[in-house]
């Protein structure tokens, strides 16, 4: 509930594909979503990327899509406290917004929300694309 509200009270305009169950639980709870949060049925794999490469920024619990945001540069906000792709956050492109897996900063959510959009290269976190030629090296 936190996150949506605090979410509702930012000036951006974002479009939620809810999953049913979490629409469910924000109708149990008596939850309206403010009208800049728009929310939709869930998408698919493809009409996520076209809404990720439309978009200023994301925000995300998903691994998949910080790892798609990282790849299409668009700074991502994960509602998490740990993920699993590390250099996301190392190359300033993933900012992690929960204190622990319940309590959101919302200091680092606005932060977050109101950051100036990246301009750096993002680094290859991934190496030169020589592994096969150093492991070949290594054997002989």
């Amino acid at each position: 509930t936190d996150i949506i509200r605090t979410l509702g009270q930012s000036s951006h305009t974002m479009i939620f594909p809810i999953h049913p169950r979490t629409r469910q639980a924000l109708t149990r709870h008596n939850i309206t979503p403010n009208p800049n949060i728009i929310m939709t049925d869930p998408v698919g794999y493809l009409e996520m990327i076209t809404l990720l490469e439309h978009s200023e920024r994301v925000i995300t619990d998903s691994g998949g899509l910080q790892k798609e945001a990282l790849f299409m540069k668009k700074p991502c906000i994960t509602v998490r406290d740990t993920t699993e792709w590390v250099e996301t956050v190392q190359t300033g492109w993933n900012t992690l917004v929960m204190d622990s897996p319940t309590k959101l900063n919302q200091d680092k959510l606005n932060l977050a929300l109101n950051k100036t959009p990246l301009t750096h290269a993002l680094p290859n976190p991934y190496g030169s694309g020589d592994a096969a030629e150093k492991i070949v090296a290594l054997i002989s």
